[in-house]
């Protein structure tokens, strides 16, 4: 965590703070022990394969319509790290949000593309909204968690 960057943007921009945190440190470089990178493949490459591979079945489904995909993609997605020459986010220190940009761009690309061609896939992307996970409790530690909870829980009454 950047101390500094989450008190800054505390301070400038509360909400923006508790959706899409400029102040966390990610890893860069990490890969897996097939080589690619960490990220990556954790979320994306491992989802997009599983659905090439069950397209058959999908296709095939009887439900109106055809089956579909529902990607999970992140508020934080976003263009504005992504490098495509850096397509596995090896070297970037935006990997969390570059994948997540990744399955807007895959997800939409397949649709449109089935649509064209009649296939009975659909992929669909979702977002969960601003939500607590375990991932942000093993950056910021179990104190700072529990007060990211109670911040979520204030703002979310802010507005009522």
């Amino acid at each position: 965590m950047i101390w500094p960057a989450l008190f800054k943007q505390l301070l400038t921009d509360p909400m923006g703070a508790l959706t899409s945190p400029a102040f966390y440190l990610q890893h860069t470089g990490e890969l897996s022990i097939d080589g690619l990178g960490w990220v990556w493949q954790c979320n994306f490459f491992g989802h997009f394969v599983l659905s090439r591979l069950l397209e058959s079945s999908l296709a095939a489904s009887p439900v109106q319509g055809g089956g579909r995909v529902i990607w999970s993609s992140s508020l934080e997605a976003s263009p504005k790290h992504y490098d495509p020459s850096d397509w596995q986010n090896k070297k970037t220190g935006h990997s969390y949000e570059n994948t997540k940009y990744q399955i807007d761009i895959v997800a939409n690309t397949l649709d449109i593309q089935n649509m064209k061609t009649n296939r009975r896939i659909r992929h669909l992307v979702s977002q969960p909204g601003v939500t607590s996970t375990n991932v942000a409790s093993a950056l910021i530690g179990p104190a700072l968690d529990v007060l990211k909870v109670w911040c979520f829980y204030i703002v979310s009454h802010l507005g009522k």
